[in-house]
């Protein structure tokens, strides 16, 4: 045990009472000693002073003064934490003036949304066990639940969490959630719909974030970019949509239809345009106003994008916009040889393929059969080099198109964070203005996310157009559910 303890520590130090602890159980202490070794490390992701960050805001919210004593008395002068800092984390938050550093700031944001949402999580399923029953609906709608705290109490000199008191309540469905023209009364949380996009025979579907920003807009409250793109990773998608109405709610009277402006974010950029994503925004904007069908125009990267969402008798919603024009290339000698590569694809799928741009460019290639795009296994980093170098969105692979006007197809995009995507709607329109080009093939159907566990499909229609086709895409949506999110500062 002796041996055990002053391999814990560093130096000559005495062993400190956590580690004194482990030691009651041996193999335990044994096991923690290599994980903390990696923690502690130069091998971690994160830097030391991030690290400190991240383990300082958790202790404090958690309410752990004795680790945040030990890491305040041992890393904090070493990292370069000031006094305001180090207060600002146990009573504070991101937007204080001490964060300088905008990736730091988003890093205490990060904390305090995993936390919240641990927290909430915890709660609602503790109340589950319990037997609480929702009350039925006339109309199907996904439940929020919402778990309200009292602000935790600290002395100025502790952060030690005290007398925690949780309410439970109910929010409404989200088409009549962010109906307010100021954020909701009684909390500061961010709601956010996930919508399931390009549903296959109702099943499957790519999980989107969808969030309607024009309540917090008018009250002055405007989220950051940094904050948007840490959206999808906080509620489990690859993509999240933003919408805002910035009209006078007087120079709205009168308008057929709705005008909203859009905006798309993965984890890692922000996209001029996103198919799946203008999906989930019509099924989100349809279920709100429950009207059976629904048209509305949207504004992305200065492109109007109408559409129209019809809801079916089950609760699902069908989709139809105008995906844009497609501009068709033909590929460089370069581009299929970085790509193909990184693809691990043969040189004999350069007779189909294409740079096709709807929003941004992208590599659409065959492959020789539907089980070797199944067997398909790209190198992501060297992919994402490629795309970066190249200046691409990613790679659309598409298996041979059946005589039922039918393909299977891959999207790989590693370079604005998703390895590969359950539905690319967008990806789906370049492939069938291509076809039309090639074959003069007007219909196809586009199947995709069986390699990911969900299955999801996109119709498209292509039509010739003096600049270049245009085409419609149809897919199937179904609201999941409602997150809700604390909003910073």
């Amino acid at each position: 045990m002796g041996a055990l303890l002053a391999r814990m520590m560093p130096g000559e130090a005495p062993p400190i009472g956590l580690f004194r602890m482990f030691a009651r159980n041996l193999p335990m202490a044994g096991a923690m000693h290599g994980w903390g070794r990696y923690e502690l490390s130069r091998q971690l992701t994160l830097t030391m002073r991030e690290r400190e960050i991240v383990i300082d805001r958790t202790c404090a919210l958690c309410g752990c003064e004795y680790e945040w004593g030990v890491h305040m008395l041992t890393f904090a002068e070493r990292v370069g934490l000031t006094h305001e800092q180090a207060t600002s984390l146990v009573h504070g938050g991101p937007a204080d003036e001490c964060w300088t550093s905008e990736p730091e700031r988003l890093l205490i944001l990060a904390v305090d949304m995993l936390h919240e949402r641990f927290r909430r999580r915890r709660r609602v399923v503790g109340t589950a066990c319990l037997g609480l029953r929702r009350a039925p609906t006339a109309r199907p709608a996904p439940a929020v639940w919402v778990v309200s705290r009292r602000q935790l109490r600290r002395p100025h000199c502790s952060h030690t969490a005290r007398a925690r008191r949780t309410t439970l309540r109910r929010l409404p469905a989200p088409h009549s959630m962010t109906r307010p023209t100021r954020p909701l009364a009684g909390h500061d949380d961010l709601p956010v719909t996930i919508v399931h996009a390009c549903l296959r025979e109702g099943r499957g579907g790519s999980p989107t974030a969808v969030v309607d920003e024009t309540p917090w807009r008018r009250a002055g409250r405007l989220l950051t970019d940094g904050e948007r793109r840490l959206v999808p990773t906080l509620v489990g998608a690859s993509h999240a949509v933003f919408l805002s109405d910035d009209r006078d709610p007087a120079d709205r009277r009168g308008t057929r239809q709705p005008v909203l402006q859009v905006r798309f974010f993965t984890p890692e950029t922000e996209l001029p345009a996103c198919g799946h994503g203008t999906v989930a925004a019509l099924a989100f904007l349809s279920a709100r106003t429950g009207d059976r069908e629904y048209r509305a125009e949207l504004w992305a990267s200065g492109r109007a994008i109408k559409g129209r969402a019809v809801h079916r008798v089950s609760s699902s919603i069908d989709v139809t916009f105008r995906a844009g024009p497609v501009h068709l290339r033909q590929p460089t000698g370069e581009e299929l040889s970085l790509l193909l590569s990184a693809l691990g694809l043969t040189a004999t799928a350069t007779a189909g393929a294409c740079i096709a741009t709807l929003g941004r460019p992208r590599l659409v290639v065959p492959a020789p059969t539907e089980r070797a795009l199944a067997a398909l296994a790209p190198a992501p980093d060297q992919l994402a080099a490629a795309c970066d170098r190249l200046g691409l969105l990613g790679c659309f692979v598409h298996s041979p198109v059946s005589a039922s006007v039918r393909t299977t197809a891959r999207m790989f995009a590693p370079s604005i964070g998703v390895p590969e995507d359950i539905a690319n709607t967008n990806s789906c329109a370049c492939l069938a203005a291509h076809l039309l080009a090639r074959h003069g093939t007007t219909r196809i159907a586009v199947d995709m996310g069986d390699a990911l566990g969900s299955p999801s499909s996109v119709s498209t229609a292509a039509r010739h157009n003096p600049q270049s086709p245009l085409v419609d895409v149809t897919s199937t949506a179904r609201i999941a559910r409602v997150a809700c999110l604390p909003m910073p500062g």
